[in-house]
């Protein structure tokens, strides 16, 4: 990454990069988040050494296979909420929760291969009865195994803050995502549950709350946007929601779910997190404790992962243990076989903000 950006000082874009590692440093201890293998800079650049992940970001997954069947999408929101969970645990926010920035380790097991490990036929009958674009398929398959610990993984912490009793005051994040306390510039950890409801939202309807398609949002303005998400009514009245086949124009033409409609905890799930007023909003350990996650998932998972989710508490809670204040960046030490001729290596964090410029309301991440 450059240190020197357009419209910021030299200075100010590497205060941004350095506080990015160390806060992505700083939830190491999530196995939802990915792992950051060093941080290195020579003189015109900064280095963020992260583990390959090769199964490519939810995104990608819903605009090549369409909505997520509800028990991917519960598989997806459960891990989403761990890594909020984790971080808000460590004094800090994501910032920028979205389907771009959950990223699969390794690429799923498609239906066929479900079908072909079961004895149940070559891989072209099972391909011909579910499409192999949506890499989630196969979780909607009766009895199909739920994905292997710490398959889905959260990066781009470009937009993380501190948080503490003061409320934070910059708006950063990617625009359709944004609480609306934070387009107020009055708002704490809170608004990640806000960014988790939206992302759950399109992943089981394919679009946006206030847009029918994916592109009337990216046509949009910023003031556009935030209109919507100060005022704009958040329809459950249809495909999805009250059991309706998705017109084309909604699905994107990819093969429409059966006509059933999503479960009454999953829709009070999704309510919860996309209410406006965040000291009604659920947080992180009530999100997780929906009822919604046992009848989807069951208790297939271990006894360490429900340790790793259980073991959250409320930011200011007396059981709560603040994380270490960021170190300053110690002195350079040269690493030439890291960072090549005259790098060197940092971590740490000092000064404000995020990087980051101006963006697309639906796309890429403001500052």
């Amino acid at each position: 990454m450059l240190k020197q950006r357009p419209r910021s000082t030299r200075e100010r874009t590497l205060k941004k990069l350095v506080r990015e590692a160390a806060l992505t440093a700083r939830v190491q201890g999530c196995g939802g988040v990915v792992q950051l293998l060093g941080a290195y800079e020579d003189a015109d650049r900064a280095y963020l050494v992260m583990e390959r992940l090769r199964g490519g970001d939810l995104e990608a997954a819903l605009e090549r296979g369409g909505p997520l069947p509800e028990r991917a999408a519960a598989a997806v929101a459960r891990d989403v909420l761990r890594v909020i969970a984790a971080c808000h645990a460590a004094g800090c926010m994501h910032g920028d929760v979205k389907p771009a920035n959950f990223v699969l380790r390794e690429p799923l097991a498609t239906p066929a291969a479900l079908r072909r490990r079961a004895g149940a036929g070559p891989e072209g009958a099972a391909s011909a009865a579910t499409p192999a674009a949506n890499p989630f398929a196969a979780l909607a398959l009766p009895g199909a195994p739920l994905p292997p610990p710490r398959w889905l993984v959260a990066i781009d912490f470009g937009c993380s803050q501190p948080v503490g009793r003061a409320s934070l005051t910059r708006r950063t994040g990617t625009p359709v995502y944004m609480a609306p306390e934070v387009f107020r510039r009055d708002y704490g950890p809170e608004a990640d549950l806000w960014s988790a409801g939206v992302m759950l939202y399109q992943l089981l309807s394919g679009r946006f709350p206030w847009w029918p398609r994916v592109a009337d949002c990216r046509a949009c303005t910023v003031d556009e946007v935030m209109r919507a998400v100060l005022s704009g009514e958040v329809p459950f009245d249809y495909g999805p929601w009250v059991g309706a086949l998705p017109s084309a124009s909604v699905a994107g033409g990819h093969a429409a779910p059966p006509p059933v409609p999503l479960s009454p905890e999953c829709q009070a799930l999704v309510r919860g997190l996309l209410t406006r007023d965040p000291s009604r909003r659920l947080d992180a350990a009530a999100a997780l404790a929906s009822p919604w996650f046992a009848s989807m998932l069951g208790g297939e998972e271990g006894e360490e992962e429900m340790a790793e989710a259980n073991n959250v508490v409320p930011i200011g809670s007396p059981d709560h243990v603040a994380a270490p204040p960021m170190p300053s960046p110690p002195a350079p030490q040269h690493h030439h076989h890291h960072a090549g001729a005259g790098g060197s290596t940092w971590f740490g964090a000092t000064g404000g903000g995020v990087p980051g410029g101006a963006a697309a309301p639906s796309g890429t991440a403001m500052a």
